[in-house]
């Protein structure tokens, strides 16, 4: 199996980081806010909000993900197989075209 290229990786990962630090931050704030005598976030408020922020973090970038790997499936099978190919049924020709079959 061919290892991904660092572009590749740093552009799936990159979203996905700065969605959860941003989700992390607001929802810390947020939290904190409520309770103006504490300075610094407890253990379980971490742990909350950490699990949270990675809960929208991947329900944000789920869908973006799915479709890079249907496109690189689909050249696979066209690769391996030949674009008359069963295998190929479905046309993911780009990324719109992808996500609207998706």
């Amino acid at each position: 199996m061919a290892r991904p290229s660092k572009c590749a990786v740093r552009s799936q990962v990159a979203p996905s980081l700065a969605i959860n630090y941003c989700a992390y931050e607001t929802l810390r704030s947020y939290w904190l806010s409520f309770q103006p005598d504490l300075k610094a976030p407890t253990v379980a408020m971490s742990l909350l909000c950490g699990s949270f922020a990675g809960l929208i973090s991947s329900t944000a970038t789920f869908p973006l993900d799915l479709a890079r790997r249907r496109l690189q499936l689909e050249g696979q099978v066209r690769t391996c197989c030949g674009s008359d190919s069963p295998l190929s049924e479905n046309d993911f020709s780009g990324l719109i075209t992808t996500i609207c079959v998706v």
